[in-house]
């Protein structure tokens, strides 16, 4: 099965797919990291009773297992929404603020439509709506990529917040401010 996620991955990447590939590609180091993976690949003890699993239920799983993702991935290089998909990713990547400013401008055009004509909304949502929908107008003309975006000022920052401690910052034995005013 790891073979296959690996066999996935790789022909997802000669075909320029990333997204998949990389979706294959942690799906494979989830797999190999999981308890049960390394519990049935590891070497047994001399004592230990080894039991063929491929005359159990449990073989015939993974043999059913390897026999969809085979065909998966047979279906993968056909499948016209993954080409879709790959083109959208793409697109977003390239200009991802002009993207959501289609989708709020859009949406937020689509409310005032809906409350001019239901009748249903108050005055000053509409008036909201309106402002988000400008707000949208003003967001495509951003050109940026999603690359100039992570690397800008702010991208940085945004980055260095959610980001997870480093393991030579966590592990440097440095008194933090609730460690220090415990003592």
């Amino acid at each position: 099965m790891v073979g296959l996620l690996g066999a996935v991955r790789d022909r997802l990447s000669a075909l320029g797919r990333e997204p998949g590939a990389t979706l294959v590609r942690t799906s494979r180091r989830v797999v190999i990291r999981s308890y049960i993976y390394r519990w049935l690949t590891a070497d047994p003890d001399p004592g230990t009773v080894v039991i063929d699993l491929r005359a159990t239920v449990l073989g015939q799983f993974v043999a059913l297992l390897d026999y969809l993702l085979a065909r998966t991935a047979a279906a993968i290089d056909d499948s016209r929404t993954v080409r879709r998909a790959g083109r959208l990713a793409a697109t977003v990547r390239a200009a991802p603020v002009r993207v959501v400013g289609v989708a709020v401008t859009v949406s937020c055009a689509t409310g005032v439509l809906v409350a001019t004509v239901a009748g249903g909304r108050s005055p000053s949502r509409v008036v909201a709506l309106a402002v988000l929908a400008a707000v949208g107008l003003g967001m495509l003309r951003v050109t940026a990529s999603w690359n100039e975006l992570l690397q800008s000022d702010l991208g940085c920052r945004l980055a260095s917040v959610v980001a997870p401690p480093r393991a030579d910052e966590a592990d440097d034995g440095s008194e933090g401010p609730a460690e220090s005013r415990d003592r």
